[in-house]
């Protein structure tokens, strides 16, 4: 997961340089007290670069009950994070790597 729909933590733009990103809605109700994984461990900077492996299939069943509504799949050279990013509000979907990527975090 990149991130999160309704973090609010580390605002940032992220870019795909390469590979695939899925953006989606779920069902708002959480399951159990899992914490977010919007946190990558990256170091504080305001440009970093990393890569994300494609998500387990079942990987977002861990994080929500209920379904997920389809909304875009990004693909190189197309950003996404930018409402959070400018607005330094919550994130309305939330996003993962479908596939090996490279992405890069613009923090502010």
């Amino acid at each position: 997961m990149i991130f999160t729909e309704g973090d609010i933590e580390d605002p940032a733009l992220f870019v795909v340089v390469q590979g695939k990103v899925e953006i989606f809605h779920s069902n708002p109700l959480k399951a159990g007290n899992e914490k977010s994984t919007s946190g990558n461990g990256l170091a504080p900077s305001s440009l970093s670069i990393f890569s994300a492996a494609a998500s387990e299939k079942n990987s977002t069943s861990r994080l929500y009950r209920g379904r997920l509504t389809h909304l875009a799949l990004l693909k190189s050279k197309q950003s996404l994070g930018e409402v959070s990013f400018f607005t330094n509000r919550p994130h309305s979907a939330s996003a993962r790597c479908t596939e090996f990527s490279t992405i890069v975090k613009i923090t502010r």
